[in-house]
């Protein structure tokens, strides 16, 4: 992707990483928790985590990819 439009891409991109992954990290102390106050914390930390990662890859994977695809058609 050339131009603004590629440079945009990848400055949202690496802003996108950086916040999950530390969503991510802060969440993984949850679900190591192990006392037993907090152990409904772990399902719902867990599926967030997912939530986060799925997330993370349709964002950096489809929409270049639809951009992409669109531009040429």
């Amino acid at each position: 992707m050339p131009g603004r439009i590629g440079n945009a891409v990848v400055m949202t991109a690496a802003g996108l990483r950086t916040l999950n992954c530390t969503a991510i990290g802060v969440m993984r102390s949850k679900m190591l928790e192990t006392s037993p106050q907090a152990q409904f914390l772990v399902p719902m930390t867990l599926s967030l985590s997912a939530g986060l990662l799925l997330g993370m890859a349709a964002s950096l994977i489809l929409t270049p990819v639809c951009y992409a695809i669109l531009g040429k058609a």
